[in-house]
């Protein structure tokens, strides 16, 4: 019967699930109900020793599901356990805001592979082929995105990823690489 169901406790119920950000309930007359979720998407894989577990854009930690594999940048110095908990530092916090504009960079998102955070250089990934190390500094990510696009469109073809130790995008309106 519709008038005997708690839909707050169903919704809190589901709710509860890592992967649902959200959960809407209805009744259809005369006895389906129907519940609508909103998906967390994975942004990112933190890795902690052999501990592997995904987390969003908003900190919350989702578990790895047997054969459902997400491709995703991997993150470095957060602990990876604990389902539906949160990461909530302000460290997580300048990640997250790059992932989010990491996720706008198509370019940018395919040739990143590893990130971490350090409190001198900020957020500073590695690229997939080769592992040379991108810094790209505590703000500004889109503009430095850019900037990396840019690069890997213009220079990466003529001298080969391989010929860089690393390339850093902190400084406002250029590029400033190491070469090997």
């Amino acid at each position: 019967n519709p008038d005997s169901l708690n839909f707050l406790a169903v919704i809190n119920r589901v709710e509860k699930l890592p992967y649902v950000r959200q959960a809407f309930v209805r009744v259809i007359p005369p006895s389906t109900l129907h519940i609508q979720v909103g998906e967390r998407q994975p942004a990112a894989m933190l890795i902690q020793g052999d501990n592997r577990m995904y987390v969003d854009t908003s900190g919350i930690k989702l578990p790895v599901v047997e054969g459902k594999v997400v491709n995703v940048p991997l993150v470095y110095g957060f602990k990876a356990t604990g389902a539906g908990d949160s990461v909530k530092s302000k460290t997580f916090k300048t990640i997250s805001h790059f992932l989010e504009k990491l996720q706008a960079h198509k370019l940018a998102n395919i040739t990143l592979s590893e990130i971490v955070y350090t409190p001198d250089n900020g957020v500073v990934a590695l690229t997939q082929n080769n592992g040379v190390k991108v810094i790209f500094g505590k703000s500004d990510f889109s503009e430095r995105l850019a900037y990396w696009d840019a690069f890997y469109e213009q220079v990466v073809p003529k001298k080969g990823i391989d010929k860089f130790y690393y390339v850093d995008l902190r400084y406002q309106g250029q590029v400033v690489t190491n070469k090997l």
